[in-house]
Formats: C-alpha cells, sequence, structure tokens
C-alpha cells in the first residue's frame, strides 16, 4: 500500500507539472496551394482569413495590400504606394481588429496610423478608398509596431523605459510596461531592441502576447480596468545568443530561432515557431514550421507541424483552417490547411 501510495502522489504531480514542450506531440497537417486567376506580387504576411477570402499584404504594381476572393477567383488591389495625402510608404505593419471590423497601417518610421473599415473594402469602393481615422503616435521615438487592445493601443518598440507603451485613441503615451528577459534590462535601448526583438498580437480586447524572434520568450498580458499592464504568464528557457557590431545584431551559429510570427484569435493565440539553431537553419532568419496554440492566459493548447516552412499566417477559426506563405520553386504561394 506504501508504495502505491507513492506512485499516485508522483502520478499526481506529474499531471500537475505544466510542459513547457510544445512540440512533442506536434500534429503534422498538409496543404494546399491555393490558386487564383490574379497573380501574387511579394506577398509579406496574411492578416486575416474568412470563407474564400484573404486579406494580404502584397505588393503589386504600385498598390500594397490585396483582397483575394478564392471563390470567385479574383483580387481587389488596394492601398496606394507613395507620399500623398493617404498613400503609404512600403515599410509598414498592419493589423486587423475582428470587433471593430477595421485594418490598420501603422507606418513606424512616421508613427502614422491609418484605419480602414472592412466593409469598405470592395470593388465598387476600391478606388476611392478613404481613411477611417487617421493619428500619430505622439513619442520620439514611436512604436516599432502597434496593435489594438481594447480602448487601447499597445506598441514595442527601442524605448528608453519598458518593453511595451501604452496609447490611447489619439495615439498618446499612457504608461510603459514589460521587463526585457535575461540580461535585457542591463543592455542599452538598441542593443535590446534588436536582440529581443518580437511580434505582438492581442485577442482585441484587453490581452496581448508577445514572442521573441532569437532565443525562447513568450509573454501573456493583460490590460486591466485601471490601464495597468499586468503580466499574466512567461516562458524563457533559452536566451539569446548574439554579439552587437556597428549598432547591428549578429547571431551566433547556436542562436535559437525562436517566434517568427503570431496571430490574434478571439479564442486563441497562434504563434509560428521554428526551433532551430541559426546554423541548423542555413543562416536565415526567417520560416518555420510549428504552429504553437495557447490560451490568452498563457496556457498551452497544442501544436502543428507544417509540411513545408511558412513565412507568414493566419487562422480562420471558425473554420479550422490555416493560411501560410511559403516558397515553391522559388516563388511565394498561399498555402491552406485544415486543423
Amino acid at each position: 500500500m506504501k508504495h502505491l501510495f507513492v506512485f499516485m502522489i508522483l502520478c499526481f504531480f506529474a499531471a500537475c507539472q505544466e510542459t513547457t514542450d510544445f512540440l512533442e506531440n506536434a500534429k503534422k497537417i498538409n496543404g494546399v496551394t491555393l490558386v487564383t486567376d490574379c497573380m501574387v506580387g511579394h506577398p509579406g504576411s496574411i492578416l486575416y482569413a474568412e470563407p474564400q477570402t484573404l486579406l494580404i499584404n502584397d505588393r503589386y504594381e504600385n498598390k500594397l495590400m490585396t483582397l483575394a476572393d478564392i471563390s470567385h477567383n479574383y483580387c481587389i488591389r488596394f492601398l496606394q504606394e507613395g507620399n500623398g495625402p493617404d498613400d503609404v510608404m512600403p515599410a509598414f505593419r498592419s493589423f486587423v481588429s475582428h470587433t471593430n471590423r477595421t485594418l490598420g497601417v501603422y507606418q513606424f518610421q512616421t508613427g502614422i496610423l491609418n484605419q480602414y473599415n472592412l466593409s469598405d473594402i470592395t470593388a465598387e469602393n476600391v478606388h476611392s478608398l478613404k481613411v477611417k481615422t487617421k493619428f500619430e503616435i505622439k513619442e520620439t521615438p514611436p512604436a516599432a509596431g502597434i496593435v489594438p487592445v481594447g480602448r487601447y493601443f499597445i506598441g514595442n518598440g527601442m524605448f528608453e523605459n519598458g518593453k511595451v507603451h501604452l496609447y490611447d485613441q489619439s495615439g498618446e503615451y499612457i504608461r510603459e510596461g514589460g521587463a526585457y528577459p535575461f540580461d535585457g534590462e542591463n543592455m542599452d535601448a538598441q542593443s535590446r531592441f534588436f536582440a529581443y526583438q518580437s511580434y505582438i498580437a492581442s485577442d482585441d480586447d484587453c490581452k496581448f502576447a508577445i514572442g521573441s524572434a532569437y532565443g525562447d520568450n513568450l509573454e501573456f498580458y493583460e490590460v486591466d480596468e485601471k490601464s495597468n499592464i499586468v503580466l499574466k504568464k512567461k516562458y524563457e528557457t533559452r536566451d539569446a545568443r548574439f554579439s552587437m557590431q556597428e549598432g547591428m545584431i549578429r547571431l551566433e551559429e547556436d542562436c535559437l530561432l525562436g517566434y517568427k510570427g503570431i496571430w490574434g484569435g478571439k479564442q486563441y493565440c497562434y504563434l509560428l515557431f521554428s526551433g532551430k539553431t541559426f546554423a541548423e537553419n542555413n543562416h536565415k532568419t526567417t520560416g518555420a514550421k510549428y504552429i504553437v496554440v495557447f490560451t490568452w492566459d498563457g496556457k498551452f493548447v497544442k501544436s502543428y507541424e507544417t509540411d513545408v516552412e511558412l513565412f507568414s499566417f493566419c487562422t480562420d477559426e471558425k473554420n479550422e483552417l490555416v493560411f501560410g506563405i511559403a516558397s515553391h520553386e522559388d516563388e511565394l504561394v498561399i498555402m491552406q490547411f485544415t486543423l
């Protein structure tokens, strides 16, 4: 009986112990290439998916965005490249707010955020598409990227204080939050930003997550009722391996390539994870095969392994589909996976 009791206690603790090996039981999924009558230009990211419709950051003939209708095989090109009042330069970050049904285009070099109604992006309106709201992130340097979090925006950047900054709906700074992992707090702002550069996404409500591109650092936060940035969960087991040379990061051969993309759904947070070293990935910093799924409180749910490397992805949660940008015969293609 004594041995049985000890065995039961060990099993209890083993069951309660939270896993940090997110890739161990990854489900393998195979993709199919989507073909449309319209050409794919230079797709950088997939932002949003609805049944038979994809919103893609795709530079093509001086247009920077594409709305692809898969079922009817046509594309709507919009967002003019240029310096005009409503034009956008190619260097930008973008997001889609499911709750507000808006597309956000953030020009991080100037701190300007344009927002558009998704319902206005139609074949009839595309040539007269108007900006819904436009404002500037009012601090120097501006955030490198931002996403909506409820009635706020959260941004990460090369800040002197804080890993992330909170802004109101007019771009005014509210407060800082978060801390850099490992020895990051002892580094200068530029070095730690490059060393722990991250992808950020939210649930559109009050929660957001940040995953580091190098090393193994993943953090889940909540913005509470008093506008405080509260850390809810953190995973970090392996620091980035790098050196700084003339203000630029230089990865070591054994530097772990971590999170290579993030997408926020209403139910789950999805992250694209590499798990290779810099040397194992042929000295490339992009591309990954694992999609790791968490609740917005930071609890690991499940993981998938795709049959090809993805460079960007998004999820159709309702229909349990993943859409990704992959390379095929030296060209970038859009692929669909069933979860």
